[in-house]
């Protein structure tokens, strides 16, 4: 059977019986247990909904807290809305929580968009149309990580600690067609299959060898080519109702696009089948349930089935 590098993509969306807070602490017993069972990545989202149960919307300060009570898993935001954000304050938070932990820390571009009012505040000025420098605030925010010396002599400008660690770096987006800018900014290439309905629809497996080789030769190591899915693992099918059923609940009715409820067989030849046909290093799984005891219960069972490479436990969960 085959092993993957599997993380989690926490929205931290929970039912509606639970406070934000509750969703908080849920958070960070999920995260500890991932890293506890061996799973390779813990990302946070930025999300701006208009949800008074949110337990955030930008959760940059919550990756220190997580960072600082788990050992070996990469930690870090899958991603930061780059359209809205100072490049210099994301390379600056994000080069010191390199330091701090040092080969844990991943930070993810997404060209996500809030409402137009979110938007405003978030860049303190006032828009009638989205701004269109995306690209630009990413090549802004990898300059002052990557060229500390030419900042230092042209700018005048230090990001602490100099010449310091770096985190990983990654490209976000719902295919793998713009490889070619993600090899120019030197990321990683993570294909999300929630965000569109046709997100499964053909193979991109060209894609990513094209994307893997043209790395390689760039930049002399190889690239990751990661996939996000919306999954929840279940012991037997007759339970996939359950979770469904949570799923819809959290969502006033609808479920999450291209999502996939199975047992850890059904699981394992999905894994399998998507690796083949797009040619995925790694998954990023995003359980659907609204319920912690559902998304505890999916760790356990990926890790139970031997589909984590590299685990380094198999302590087993007494309360599910």
């Amino acid at each position: 059977m085959s092993t993957y590098r599997i993380g989690i993509l926490e929205f931290g969306y929970r039912h509606g019986g639970q406070s934000s807070m509750h969703a908080l602490m849920d958070v960070n017993d999920l995260c500890r247990r991932a890293d506890e069972l061996g799973f390779h990545y813990y990302w946070l989202t930025e999300h701006h909904v208009n949800r008074v149960l949110s337990a955030w919307s930008c959760p940059r300060l919550l990756l220190p807290l997580l960072l600082q009570q788990t050992d070996r898993i990469r930690i870090g935001m899958a991603g930061v809305l780059s359209n809205f954000h100072a490049p210099y304050r994301v390379a600056l938070d994000f080069k010191l929580l390199a330091n701090l932990f040092p080969n844990r820390v991943d930070l993810g571009f997404a060209n996500g968009r809030p409402s137009l009012r979110v938007a405003s505040a978030l860049r303190t000025e006032e828009l009638r149309a989205y701004p269109d420098d995306f690209n630009a605030r990413v090549a802004d925010t990898l300059r002052y990580l990557r060229k500390e010396q030419w900042v230092m002599e042209k700018d005048r400008i230090i990001l602490p600690p100099a010449f310091g660690a770096l985190p990983e770096c990654y490209q976000l987006g719902s295919s793998l067609r713009d490889w070619r800018r993600a090899v120019d900014n030197e990321c990683h290439l993570v294909k999300s299959t929630f965000h569109s309905v046709d997100a499964l629809e053909g193979d991109e497996i060209e894609d990513a060898g094209r994307y893997r080789d043209a790395f390689q030769a760039a930049h002399g190591y190889a690239p990751r080519v990661m996939m996000a899915l919306a999954l929840s693992c279940v012991p037997t099918a007759a339970e996939r109702a359950d979770v469904y059923r949570s799923m819809t609940d959290m969502q006033g009715g609808g479920a999450t696009v291209n999502h996939f409820i199975g047992t850890p067989d059904a699981t394992a030849t999905y894994l399998a089948d998507l690796q083949r046909r797009y040619g995925v290093t790694d998954f990023i799984i995003r359980p659907v349930s609204g319920h912690h005891e559902h998304h505890l219960r999916t760790l356990q069972l990926l890790a139970d089935h031997g589909l984590l490479r590299g685990a380094h436990t198999k302590k087993t969960l007494t309360h599910v």
